[in-house]
């Protein structure tokens, strides 16, 4: 059957990991041709498309302990479906004009998300269709309250989030380093 196991864990991993998101990258929703491959050695997209570019995909440096990424799977034994459902939380502090607008743009669109984490693997999240983003604008009640805005990014796939091989990654790095939005 083609959807049997191939592979298991013979042994605990090292406890060498870091937990944590570390930045996001965001590019404006286009069906781009991210060309993955789905084998026993991974689920990889090799190398970016040369469509997305600086004028298309934008770095958001993250540094609190607010961002979160969760990837729920269901699957329908009477409709034989199965989806994949991802989600990103992060907030980005410090409320601006610049960044309103924004926030504003990623509410209206249906970006794709790639998430890099702290221990530098990066994924893509909303490949086919993108994600729906809901953002909430914050100020709080104390000096110490938090200003800023909390975003959640939610992707429904039929395949689960894929990963970025390391050239892959430092093209998006190199992409993205060139446009960001002003503090």
């Amino acid at each position: 059957m083609a959807c049997d196991l191939s592979k298991g864990r013979t042994s605990l991993p090292c406890k060498d990991d870091a937990g944590g998101i570390k930045t996001v990258y965001i590019t404006n929703y286009g069906e781009y041709a991210f060309n993955g491959s789905s084998t026993s050695v991974g689920h990889i997209i090799p190398t970016l498309p040369s469509t997305l570019n600086s004028t298309n995909t934008f770095k958001f440096v993250l540094r609190n302990s607010a961002n979160t990424f969760t990837q729920d799977s269901t699957s329908s034994r009477d409709n034989g479906t199965t989806i994949f459902t991802q989600t990103v939380n992060f907030t980005l502090p410090k409320l601006s004009s610049e960044l309103e607008f924004q926030m504003r743009m990623l509410v209206f669109g249906r970006p794709q998300i790639f998430v890099e984490t702290n221990s530098g693997q990066v994924i893509l999240l909303g490949e086919k269709y993108g994600c729906e983003v809901t953002a909430k604008s914050e100020v709080g009640g104390t000096l110490d309250s938090k200003t800023g805005y909390s975003l959640v990014a939610v992707a429904t796939e039929p395949n689960p989030i894929w990963y970025l091989s390391s050239t892959a990654s430092n093209s998006l790095r190199t992409i993205a380093s060139t446009a960001s939005v002003a503090v």
